[in-house]
């Protein structure tokens, strides 16, 4: 069992880097680029690994391919609200994929709605009230407060769609490590993503944006790559060994990670935004505990 407790400690390490170089990545340039490049160049990490296990069961396909189209619409979405927010706001927003798996849960599969899961339920909507989205009225900037606040700011509305998509992929994602290894599943699920966004841009006559793009942040274009592959290969691992209650809340513990980050290196100001992450993490986690 140390293996995926391991597994479960890179995740939230690698997730927590992963959006600030998104950030960084997608600052002034194409979402959909983005999205391209950091795809893209994951899913050539992944493959000198999955060649290592040789040739699946196309079995799987039946829960990649789905998972990869629904997940090519939630990553550009995800790149667009961290390329566009600030990622100590936008962050803790993404962890409602815990409630999203819930409301999935409870019509899909007939789990019941308990105590213990409608306070995890309002903990998430008590923290993400108090996120302040940035407001642009008045001669001083401002601070406005609450969900109609959040629903109000695009980086935050993008994120919330990605969260809702994401939980989508995730029950998707179950069933197919049931039939793969976790490494060919996801260089399949990265696969397609650039493939989608690829045959998107070329249609649009924009791939050349998108090589301009890794050609003017060669180095940070990299980075993303490698940490989206292994942050997701590693929460997959995590899956095979503990039970989604355990490994999809403690992911959200990359949030802290994320917040450090955008303080040293975009000087955003996120002291004020600690207790409503932390809300949400623990509101995530009562929401996916069993029983």
């Amino acid at each position: 069992m140390t293996l995926p407790y391991l597994a479960l400690l890179g995740r939230i390490i690698l997730l927590g880097l992963e959006r600030v170089f998104v950030k960084r990545l997608g600052e002034g340039r194409g979402s959909v680029e983005t999205t391209f490049v950091f795809f893209g160049l994951a899913a050539l990490y992944l493959l000198p690994v999955a060649a290592v296990f040789g040739p699946p069961d196309p079995a799987f396909l039946r829960f990649a391919v789905p998972s990869g189209v629904i997940g090519t619409l939630a990553f550009v979405l995800y790149v667009n609200s961290l390329s566009t927010g600030e990622v100590s706001l936008v962050s803790p927003i993404a962890n409602l994929t815990s409630l999203f798996l819930l409301f999935l849960a409870v019509a899909i599969r007939g789990e019941r709605f308990t105590l213990l899961k409608l306070v995890g339920t309002l903990a998430i909507v008590f923290g993400a009230s108090l996120l302040g989205a940035p407001g642009a009225e008045g001669r001083r900037r401002r601070r406005s407060r609450g969900l109609l606040a959040l629903m109000g700011h695009p980086p935050a509305l993008a994120m919330m769609a990605y969260a809702a998509l994401l939980a989508v992929t995730r029950v998707i994602d179950r069933g197919g490590l049931g039939v793969v290894n976790p490494v060919t599943y996801s260089l399949a699920i990265y696969s397609v993503i650039a493939i989608c966004l690829g045959l998107f841009l070329a249609v649009r006559g924009r791939l050349g944006k998108a090589w301009a793009l890794f050609v003017d942040r060669p180095v940070i274009a990299l980075l993303a790559g490698v940490v989206n592959a292994y942050s997701y290969l590693l929460l997959l691992y995590a899956f095979v060994g503990l039970p989604l209650s355990v490994a999809e809340p403690v992911s959200s513990l990359s949030i802290f990670v994320t917040a450090f980050l955008g303080a040293v290196m975009f000087g955003e100001k996120v002291r004020g935004r600690l207790v409503p992450s932390a809300l949400v993490v623990l509101g995530s986690w009562l929401l996916l505990v069993q029983g």
